[in-house]
């Protein structure tokens, strides 16, 4: 994806809660995204390759995520860009993306899974933006969101 003349790498993010009170609401808590020339990687602990972007590079973050600003399951939640540059290693061949994620540290997870895609036709390899843009874009989408739900329960 293009954002003023940046490539970006788009990865969309959907996530499960219960509604009603205060269950809707789900932190992310950390996104790491590594690079590998295996695509074996399957052990956390011992390595995924090499890290290009995390979530808390500047200090510790989270978002807090709200389920029912979204139209269920299944639609998307939060968009997260990744600078497309970052995606290049010199010298080296690194083909595989792995994302790491853990989410539940602020407000626990309570309903299935949560499920990462990319978008498919964007242009690889898409890059994410630092993490203060990254909350921005969040907070973005929450509010078309609730926008998107007033129009429809006017109508």
């Amino acid at each position: 994806m293009d954002i003023d003349g940046t490539l970006y790498r788009e990865f969309l993010l959907d996530i499960n809660q219960n509604t009603g009170q205060d269950n809707e609401l789900l932190s992310l808590d950390q996104v790491e995204i590594y690079l590998a020339a295996s695509g074996l990687q399957d052990d956390y602990s011992s390595g995924l390759g090499t890290m290009i972007w995390e979530l808390d590079e500047l200090e510790d973050n989270y978002v807090k995520m709200d389920y029912s600003l979204n139209p269920g399951s299944g639609k998307g939640d939060v968009l997260v860009y990744v600078p497309d540059d970052l995606f290049v290693l010199e010298g080296t061949a690194n083909p595989f993306v792995y994302l790491y994620s853990q989410f539940g540290g602020e407000f626990a997870g309570n309903d299935g899974a949560e499920e990462w895609a990319i978008r498919l036709g964007a242009a690889p390899p898409v890059t994410v933006p630092v993490p203060g843009a990254f909350v921005l874009t969040c907070l973005g989408l929450g509010m078309v969101g609730a926008v998107q739900r007033r129009k429809k329960n006017r109508s």
